[in-house]
């Protein structure tokens, strides 16, 4: 008798993506340096969808979302990259006075 095997490749890169707290937790974290409080006094908000660029069959590549900080009266607007779980957050404009209320 003979058994047939099928080999799935990379069914668990293709599939997953970065969980949002984790995005907007990285988000929160750098805006707490650059705008001087603490992460638990700003909010985070995702803008826009999360998108995946350089992509390959070997390279789940990276995950790109924009991420709005407001608090502490600033707001500030952070590209937030993902590779595989590991993110990192950049000013991608000048921290400005958030909007009074």
């Amino acid at each position: 008798m003979r058994r047939l095997s099928l080999v799935v490749v990379g069914i668990g890169i293709a599939g997953c993506a970065t969980p949002m707290p984790k995005v907007t937790g990285t988000a929160a974290e750098r805006a707490a340096f650059d705008l001087g409080c603490t992460a638990a006094d700003l909010v985070a908000t995702p803008i826009g969808d999360t998108i995946r660029v350089g992509a390959t069959p070997q390279s789940p590549g990276v995950e790109r979302t924009v991420v709005g900080v407001t608090g502490c009266g600033q707001k500030a607007v952070y590209v937030v990259e993902c590779v595989a779980g590991a993110c990192n957050a950049v000013l991608n404009a000048d921290t400005k006075p958030a909007a009074a209320e």
